[in-house]
């Protein structure tokens, strides 16, 4: 009885090294993928998030908090309604975060948002469904970028093309 009372204690105690050890293993692994995240999110002008299903923010890069003006206690756990000036554009993007949620293809579209000093900006936004293991939707992560320059850009190639085609027709 002893010794199969050692022997179970000799089972737990290469058990419970085993588990520390594998434990050990994920934590680094973790660690070094929050490392690559956090360099990834810091190194862009390009705006990360991620939203739970009720479209809650739970991660926005620094980019994202510069170009809102403000800071991530404002942000995190908030919807756009909660902190974009315009409600209609806030609305507008929940209802585009619904659908890609709902449906779970990845959409790309363009949204302006107006910031707090009253410029319009529009970002090129690429947004999917975040999924769980199982499947199940958990929320969404997306990716925007600010486009305003080359929109400012192609109106003023169109509007001068026009302006010459004009021109040509009166020369005609």
């Amino acid at each position: 009885e002893l010794a199969a009372h050692r022997r179970t204690m000799e089972e737990l105690e290469k058990a419970r090294v085993e588990l520390q050890s594998s434990y050990a293993q994920k934590a680094a692994e973790l660690d070094r993928t929050q490392a690559l995240l956090g360099a990834i999110s810091h190194a862009t002008h390009a705006l990360f998030y991620a939203k739970d299903r009720d479209g809650r923010v739970v991660f926005a890069n620094p980019a994202l908090l510069e170009a809102l003006g403000l800071d991530a206690g404002r942000v995190l756990g908030r919807t756009e309604t909660e902190f974009l000036s315009d409600p209609a554009q806030a609305e507008a993007i929940r209802a585009t975060d619904r659908e890609i949620m709902a449906g779970g293809a990845a959409v790309t579209t363009e949204e302006p948002v107006t910031m707090a000093d009253g410029r319009t900006v529009t970002y090129l936004s690429t947004k999917v469904a975040h999924r769980g293991p199982s499947g199940e939707v958990l929320g969404l992560v997306g990716v925007s970028i600010d486009i305003s320059a080359q929109k400012k850009q192609a109106a003023e190639a169109l509007e001068t093309s026009e302006r010459l085609r004009a021109r040509n027709e009166e020369l005609e």
